[in-house]
């Protein structure tokens, strides 16, 4: 998508209230996935102001403030978020979204829990880490995946104070960093038979890409997706291999040499396919009770 291409689609939806509501958390992500570094400030108030002007002409509504609360967030401005949350904060509401936008809140609110081990899920893309992900919410871990789900941009260090659990490739590759930052948290290093995992892989970028190698990777996109930082995350696991075996074998190679001389219960490495007892696992390594009787698989071609 083209700078303009994407100014032009973010001001047509703003000016069409049906379809900026039904398409919000999709023009934050357009947003942060096209525009430059200097231009996403600006799309994104373009985007607040236009929902400000939907939630005047009926304040009752609840799907206006809950997403002027995202994008306050998305602007990382939250004072006015809690503001907003005052409105979203109702009984009669409820959803898996609004619980999540509340527990941001009272971390935002409430003094730190000091006991609160923060936890990083570091593998490779198609180990499973939607699932783990949808299963750590499940367990009663508030985690998000590849971006914060309410701004929709890639986590970054600004989302390590709104969630407990974090996974996918833009935490995977700098786990080093988190671990020298966070030395007590939990990293859960999702594997998968090389096999399968080179086939599943190969799949999806040729799918979403259109390469069958991983040096081809930053090739089939724009430099300036997501201002670069994809770039970046690509070339840290990806792009200086020529094979997808190999990759995953380094990435292996390197979990393995960093955690060797650290406290064991600090990692959890499970394969969430295969194990039959994985949700267990999961469940006993974080102290919480297990969920279900086997470990849900979402996005199936993980």
């Amino acid at each position: 998508m083209t700078p303009l291409e994407l100014t032009t689609f973010v001001h047509n939806t703003c000016n069409n209230p049906e379809a900026l509501l039904e398409k919000h958390s999709h023009v934050l992500y357009l947003i942060f996935r096209w525009a430059s570094s200097d231009a996403v400030h600006p799309l994104i108030l373009q985007v607040k102001s236009a929902l400000l002007e939907i939630h005047a002409q009926d304040p009752k509504k609840i799907k206006p403030a809950l997403f002027i609360a995202e994008t306050c967030l998305a602007l990382n401005e939250y004072k006015e978020f809690l503001v907003w949350m005052k409105l979203v904060a109702h009984p009669s509401y409820s959803s898996n979204r609004i619980n999540s936008l509340l527990t941001v809140k009272d971390r935002l609110t409430l003094p730190p829990d000091e006991k609160e081990q923060k936890v990083f899920g570091i593998g490779l893309s198609k180990t499973g880490t939607t699932s783990l992900d949808f299963y750590l919410n499940q367990i009663g871990v508030h985690a998000t995946h590849f971006t914060n789900l309410h701004t929709r941009n890639l986590i970054s260090a600004s989302d390590l104070s709104l969630f407990t659990a974090f996974s996918d490739i833009t935490i995977s590759w700098q786990f080093e960093q988190i671990y020298a930052l966070l030395p007590k948290a939990k990293f859960i290093y999702t594997t998968r038979h090389l096999d399968t995992w080179t086939t599943s892989i190969t799949q999806h970028y040729q799918s979403s890409n259109g390469i069958l190698k991983p040096c081809q990777l930053n090739e089939s996109l724009s430099t300036t997706i997501y201002q670069g930082r994809l770039h970046t995350i690509h070339d840290n696991l990806y792009t200086p291999f020529d094979r997808w075996e190999d990759a995953y074998q380094a990435f292996d190679q390197r979990v393995a040499d960093f955690f060797q001389d650290k406290d064991p219960n600090q990692l959890l490495k499970i394969d969430l396919i295969q194990d039959p007892n994985a949700h267990l696992k999961v469940a006993e390594f974080l102290g919480k009770e297990p969920v279900g009787k086997a470990f849900p698989h979402k996005n199936k071609t993980e």
